[in-house]
This record gives structure tokens, sequence and C-alpha cells, in this order.
């Protein structure tokens, strides 16, 4: 569609896709655009490895992403690379905006219940979701009229209640950080750096990097 768009041909064709992080899915998905397009070259690579070479051009670094989903990938002087995190939002998402908003809806959930402490995320979510009533919120997650991406959507009105000072979403944000700065901690480990290391913070989550970063930062650290 692009190229038609272009009015343009194309010999090689190189996409950077979510969900390509690995060389199964990569190699099946590069095989289904040849054998579909006919290009001379088709390389596929993660949506990660984009944002790492944007960030970074072809030299060091490590970047992490937080948005949807999160992940971080790093690669060294000598051109390795090492990932962590990434695993999707059953296996874990771990500090992305999907992860958030679902921890503060099952703090919502267990404050109506007792089981949790009382939070001001009641009401501030409830708007959020297109609800009157948040007996309404289980079967319209059930029946997948709340998306993931509109879960995820619900990060900022956490990140606003956490500087409001309420307890919950406070917690909510710091475990967040904690879990984003153990995944930088583990890319640095597997690549051996040292020294002065650029770190770039892409995504929709990293809107708050002030109020985040701190977090972020004595994890790592």
């Amino acid at each position: 569609e692009l190229l038609e768009k272009l009015g343009v041909s194309a010999d090689h064709v190189g996409l950077g896709l979510a969900g390509a992080g690995r060389d199964t899915e990569r190699e099946s998905i590069e095989i289904k655009v040849q054998r579909r397009f006919g290009f001379r070259t088709t390389v596929v690579v993660s949506d990660a490895q984009v944002a790492l070479t944007a960030a970074h051009a072809s030299g060091s670094g490590v970047i992490v992403i937080s948005g949807t989903g999160s992940i971080v990938l790093g690669r060294d002087q000598g051109g390795r690379e090492a990932r962590a995190g990434g695993w999707g939002p059953i296996l874990g998402d771990d500090g992305s905006g999907y992860d958030i908003a679902l921890a503060a809806l099952r703090a919502v959930l267990a404050s109506r219940d007792g089981s949790g402490p009382a939070t001001s995320l009641s009401s501030s979510l409830l708007g959020a979701v297109n609800l009157t009533d948040w007996e309404q919120l289980i079967p319209a997650v059930q029946r997948g009229e709340i998306s993931r991406e509109a879960i995820a959507a619900l990060s900022p009105a956490v990140f606003a209640s956490a500087k409001q000072g309420d307890e919950v979403a406070g917690g909510i944000v710091d475990k967040a950080g904690s879990a984003l700065g153990k995944l930088v901690a583990a890319v640095v480990r597997s690549l051996e750096m040292s020294g002065s290391i650029p770190l770039a913070c892409v995504g929709g989550v990293f809107r708050e990097i002030d109020f985040l970063w701190p977090r972020l930062a004595a994890s790592l650290a």
C-alpha cells in the first residue's frame, strides 16, 4: 500500500515490526513477504532495533521502551545485542502502560471488595474507561470491549493520582519504575557494559519521565 501511494517499486525492503524480536518470527515474516511480493531482499527486524538505531546510530547504548508494552535492548561497542523483557501482556510487559493501568484496575477492584486500601483511582479511572459503574468492568473486559491499548491509555490517570499523593497509585508507579530499572540493569550486565552508558527512554509512558525517572534510576543503581 505504501509503495502504491508513493508510485514507486522496490527491490530491497526492510521492515521494523512489533513482535518480531526472535529469529523464528523474523524468518517466518520474511518468507511470507518474499513469496507474496518477490522483493530481491527482505529484511525484518523488531521495532526495538529500529528505535535502538534511531537513538544511538551504529554506536553502543541502551534503549528502554515503555508504551503499551515494554522492552529493553542494548548494543555494545562490538555490535553484540542483548534484550530483556518484551514478553507480551500475559507473560510480562513489566513497567509498561498496560502493566501500570492493569495494576490500577486491580487495585480499584480490591478497594471495592475490601481486600485492598482505599484509593482515589476508584473515581478517577471510571470515566476514563467510559463506564458509569465498576460492575460493568468485568463483562466489558471479558467480551473484549476494552482493548489492551485502551487499558494502557489509562496510565496517565494513574500518574495524575500518584502526583496528587494517592499512596496506591504511587506504589504502582514505584513498582513500574523499579521494574524498568531492573530490565536495563539486566541488559547492561549481559553486555558487560561499564563507564558512561548512553540510555534513551522511548514510548508514551515516558511523557512522565520527570516523575518516573527517580524510581527507575534508583532501581538501576
